[in-house]
């Protein structure tokens, strides 16, 4: 055949040859190389379309480039170098005569491949058979019939299966490994359907083979009626054991399930997450719980902090017992001395010390370290330190008193604790000496008389006047000053001309400053109304409020009001009693000078924090505290007026049965405890903490 000759005019630009790849599937392949066959024709012709287009754009002779031996017919057309039509059209055809016999060699070589191949497979197939024919344990073959017999599936009358005798008819093909996977799946199945599923295979039976659908066998030691050999169909083929085909089951309710991690992870969030109580009542009761804790911790807190300032407490009294036990045997040592001088006679003078040991102390001037002990009448040194820091302000109101621009103060009042020394010197060892260790309203008159001789007031006013200018008409500028001269108990040795003894008594004295500065911020209660206020607290009172209530009371008579005093001093505060200037706004007292002390909502703040109970420093009745009736408040309440302008705290009872109030007094410019309506108290709120 030849080709036609317009496919190869000139000036015809062959186009571009698309190859498929070889390794590509080709649809509808068939048996017989056929479409072997064409594709080799289809890559000779154009191998040789390619090679003719080069000649003619070269115009040179490519006869050497043809393969002689493919082309022996043509050798002598080709070297003619002729680049004609009919040369081309002859090696086309030559080069299709060659493909076609390359084809049919290529069919011959895969059907020669493919008789190999199936007659391996049919040795393999009888390789299988041999062994399944191969007698078990108890010598009967697997897929044989008994001797004597029929096979299960071979009905009477025919012949055997394949591996019988030789001379018996044709046996029918043997099955393919797909038609072996689908039967063996189909009997497993059978066998599962039939079997219960916690039932074992029967002694004496082979267990089924796991591959291909069959059920695992089960675990343990090998017995002798297992099947020897590959379970597979084919021995050359490997697969990976599978756990279990068995079908899973839900459990039923109240089976137990095996644990994992994410069965146990589900079980912690279910454990972790809180129930939700739906409803007013659920609030109600999480609100109750929340207060409860609150109130737990409260209490605990202040168990807590009454520890804590009993121990710094008890620290702070053994200390001023060493202190003032040191200086009586100072005192008592010069009276051994003295009697000793007198009588003559160590022994007797032992003696008449043991007897009159106390009386020489308390009215020796070193009666003054007692000064603080509950005495009928008396009041603490503190307390009558506060009277006379008092009459200090009210003295220092009346100069600031006008109209001034400024104010200033220069100097400061004199050391307490020397002027405690020095009136203890005067006053127990002077012509009309008294003794000085219970400071009845006699010995605080006398105090006061010292220290008014230890302080002097002087007041001057500065008048400056502004001229104007161009902003501002002219001014006058008054400017107060106030100067406090303060004495020394050296200048008061001479002041008061003491004598030898006094001088020597109170050298020994100044040395026990530390001890007098005690006594000076000692907050013990002996103030006879406020030790009847304390006995009758009821005994089921709880920890808190009795810790409210004997903390505030230690206050009482010692400290003086003072406009925005504030204080967060554990303890006693060095700052109360010196002259500070008010800051805060809204009185009349505010840019004065005045001691320093606490108003009535300072003086509730220090208190509960020395107690170790929370406290903001302001408190309302349905804001942090709830309303309570007089009848039903109990010691440890708020008092509060009608405006909520003043407040103080419910210390207990009268013997009238009425409600006692302990409050910074701004009226009385201390720290006392009132009956409730009398001050003008009308409302009673409770802490949210308290029981």
């Amino acid at each position: 055949m030849g080709a036609p000759r317009c496919f190869f005019k000139e000036g015809n630009t062959i186009p571009k040859i698309k190859e498929r790849n070889q390794t590509d599937k080709v649809k509808g392949k068939k048996k017989g190389g056929k479409p072997a066959q064409a594709s080799a024709r289809r890559v000779m012709t154009a191998k040789l379309k390619k090679e003719l287009a080069q000649r003619k754009r070269g115009g040179g002779n490519t006869a050497a480039e043809i393969p002689r031996g493919s082309f022996t017919d043509t050798a002598s057309t080709t070297a003619t170098g002729s680049a004609s039509a009919d040369s081309g059209a002859g090696a086309v055809e030559q080069v299709e005569q060659t493909a076609q016999a390359a084809a049919v060699d290529v069919g011959r070589a895969a059907k020669r491949g493919a008789a190999l191949a199936a007659s391996k497979v049919k040795q393999k197939r009888r390789e299988v058979k041999e062994r399944r024919r191969q007698p078990d344990a108890q010598g009967q073959p697997p897929d044989t019939p008994a001797p004597g017999g029929h096979g299960a599936d071979t009905p009477s009358g025919q012949p055997p299966h394949q591996g019988s005798a030789p001379g018996t008819s044709a046996t029918p093909p043997p099955p393919t490994p797909g038609e072996c996977m689908r039967q063996r799946a189909a009997d497993q199945r059978k066998e599962q359907l039939t079997r219960p599923r916690a039932g074992t295979p029967s002694q004496g039976t082979a267990p089924a083979s796991p591959h291909y659908g069959g059920p695992q066998l089960s675990p343990g030691p090998s017995t002798k009626n297992s099947p020897t050999g590959d379970r597979s169909i084919y021995p050359s083929i490997k697969e990976r054991p599978r756990c279990s085909n068995i079908l899973k089951e839900k459990p039923t309710a109240g089976a137990i399930r095996p644990k994992n991690r994410r069965a146990v992870e589900q079980a912690a969030r279910t454990r972790a997450a809180p129930a939700s109580v739906p409803g007013p009542a659920g609030r109600k009761a999480a609100a109750g719980k929340i207060a409860d804790r609150a109130r737990k911790k409260a209490q605990r807190e202040a168990q807590r902090g009454m520890l804590q300032k009993s121990r710094q407490t008890a620290q702070a009294a053994a200390d001023l017992s060493k202190r003032a036990a040191q200086a009586t045997v100072k005192a008592v040592k010069e009276l051994v001395g003295a009697l000793s001088a007198l009588v003559g006679g160590g022994a007797l003078a032992a003696a008449m010390c043991v007897i009159f040991l106390v009386a020489a102390v308390i009215a020796s001037p070193f009666g003054i370290l007692f000064a603080n002990e509950p005495s009928p009448g008396a009041v603490p040194l503190a307390a009558a330190v506060n009277q006379i820091n008092m009459e200090l302000s009210d003295r220092l109101a009346a100069l600031q008193t006008g109209d001034y621009s400024a104010i200033d103060i220069q100097g400061a009042a004199p050391d307490w604790r020397e002027v405690a020394a020095v009136f203890a010197c005067k006053t127990a060892m002077g012509a009309d000496s008294v003794d000085v260790a219970a400071l009845t309203p006699d010995r605080v008159a006398r105090l006061k008389a010292v220290f008014w001789d230890m302080c002097a007031l002087s007041s001057s006013v500065e008048t400056i006047d502004h001229p104007a200018t161009d902003d501002t008409e002219a001014w006058t500028e008054k400017k107060l000053h106030i100067t406090i001269t303060a004495k020394s108990a050296e200048d008061m040795r001479t002041a008061y001309a003491f004598s030898a003894d006094q001088n020597s008594t109170l050298t020994e004295l100044l040395d026990e400053l530390d001890v007098i500065g005690g006594l000076l911020a000692n907050l013990g209660m002996s103030d006879e109304k406020v030790i009847e206020v304390l006995q009758r607290l009821p005994d089921d009172l709880s920890p808190e409020r009795r810790a409210v209530v004997e903390t505030a009371c230690k206050l009482v008579g010692k400290v003086n009001y003072f406009w925005g005093g504030k204080s967060s001093a554990i303890g006693w505060d060095p700052r109360w009693g010196t002259l500070m200037k008010v800051t805060a706004p809204g009185n009349d007292t505010s840019g004065t000078y005045r001691p320093f002390g606490l108003d009535c909502s300072g003086f509730l703040d220090w208190v509960l924090k020395n107690v170790g109970l929370p406290s903001d420093g302001h408190w309302y009745v349905n804001r942090n505290l709830t309303a309570v009736s007089t009848a039903n408040a109990k010691p440890g309440d708020f008092a509060l007026y009608p405006d909520a302008s003043h407040i103080g705290v419910v210390v207990g009872r009268n013997e009238a049965g009425k409600l006692l109030v302990c409050h910074c007094a701004s009226g009385q410019n201390n720290i006392v405890i009132t009956e409730f309506s009398a001050s003008g108290f009308t409302v009673v709120g409770k802490l949210a903490f308290m029981d």
